[in-house]
């Protein structure tokens, strides 16, 4: 193994938890089912990374909801953090499914996973699948619409995604004996959270 390999990024085994049993495009079954059945496993996932942190601010828990799995699942370990780390802020990015269907019961697994999450979770982030394929036919015009790779359209919701996760600060400047003097001050994720989500009903979110 090269120096390179042994230095690359990894997630901690001790925090992964999977499975290869799907929920048959069922929320209730992705919830329910296997939601309980691995609730301890999440939770000790959450505590391995929690322990390491002196602090935990935020959370961000990717999922999808047109399926039973990303939908249920996401749904119950979004809860599972609430209640392992009930001081920091959670985060859901949610991607919808396309308009004409990818599952007959999409619709119904989104408005369970819509309804969840506006009960536990702080801020929603709705990412389009419409809106992304559009997006990358447009930056690849040679394409057809059949041709566009769930990966280019994962890479564009990610582009969009690191201007807001990326570090930011707001420049500041005082007048001073020797002048004007320019201050930096670092903004976490929670604090740009308090001011998009001034009200708990109004939580939705999007990125432009």
């Amino acid at each position: 193994m090269s120096q390179q390999q042994k230095r690359s990024w990894h997630y901690n085994p001790r925090a992964c938890v999977s499975a290869k049993q799907g929920s048959g495009n069922n929320w209730a079954n992705g919830y329910c089912n296997y939601g309980t059945t691995m609730e301890d496993n999440i939770v000790d996932a959450v505590r391995v990374i929690s322990d390491q942190i002196t602090s935990v601010s935020t959370v961000l828990v990717l999922m999808s909801s047109a399926g039973g799995t990303g939908s249920g699942l996401g749904c119950k370990i979004t809860e599972i953090v609430k209640e392992v780390i009930p001081g920091a802020v959670v985060i859901n990015q949610v991607v919808l499914p396309f308009a004409h269907g990818e599952v007959a019961v999409q619709s119904y697994n989104l408005l369970l996973t819509l309804s969840s999450l506006y009960q536990n979770s702080d801020s929603i982030i709705l990412s389009h699948n419409d809106q992304y394929q559009t997006l990358a036919r447009r930056l690849l015009p040679a394409r057809s619409r059949d041709s566009v790779s769930f990966s280019e359209i994962n890479s564009l919701i990610s582009a969009h995604m690191a201007g807001l996760l990326l570090p930011s600060s707001i420049l500041s400047s005082e007048e001073g004996e020797e002048g004007e003097k320019v201050t930096s001050e670092l903004i976490e994720l929670d604090q740009v959270v308090e001011h998009l989500v001034p009200h708990p009903d109004n939580k939705l979110l999007t990125c432009r």
